[in-house]
């Protein structure tokens, strides 16, 4: 907590059926009832912050996370985890819903669309920037290469490659089976689903 040691809420909280949900640098997603603000629930989030604003669908919350690199599904009533997805790297967007497959982007330059019942992967696409760098960052396995250190002491240096990704911060927007999104490629995507 070095960097924020109050735990900052850094983007908007959702409110749905009189529950405000948020998450926090703290390491937390917090669930309180928005007229008294008693917590009904919340979840600690043991690799990163939650940034992102999360969605409701189907009695179901659903966020990214940062340095976690994970997406969550869980009962916006109860707080119960239901699935856990990894991410190559960072999620800050929000995300949409069509279809029952959630879309989001992540830091890696890619729009991920989960099954959102299951979180598995029914949708990909990747900005042309992240084809043509992701080699720099990722072996063929799609983990960090050897070498590649997140927060070392050149991290100004990795979040620049990072960004040369085409990284997505931005929250998709659906339209007529087309979604919208922004890149840090100084991109604007329309991307046809299928």
């Amino acid at each position: 907590m070095t960097y924020f040691p109050k735990g900052e809420v850094q983007k908007a909280a959702l409110i749905d059926d009189g529950i405000v949900y948020f998450g926090s640098r703290d390491y937390n997603i917090y669930a309180l009832d928005a007229t008294t603000g008693t917590g009904n629930w919340n979840m600690k989030e043991p690799g990163g912050w939650v940034i992102a604003t999360p969605t409701v669908y189907k009695e179901n919350v659903y966020f990214g996370t940062s340095d976690g690199h994970a997406f969550y599904a869980m009962n916006k009533k109860s707080g119960k985890l239901l699935w856990k997805t990894p991410l190559a790297m960072r999620a800050y967007g929000a995300a949409t819903v069509d279809n029952d497959i959630i879309y989001f982007g992540t830091f890696d330059g890619k729009l991920l669309g989960l099954d959102y019942a299951s979180g598995k992967v029914k949708w990909e696409f990747q900005t042309d920037k992240s084809k043509q760098n992701y080699h720099t960052i990722y072996d063929e396995t799609g983990h960090f290469k050897k070498g590649f250190q997140l927060y070392g002491p050149n991290y100004l240096a990795t979040e620049k490659k990072i960004h040369a990704l085409g990284s997505i911060l931005s929250t998709p927007v659906i339209k007529e089976k087309v979604v919208y999104f922004g890149s840090s490629d100084g991109n604007y995507y329309a991307v046809k689903l299928n």
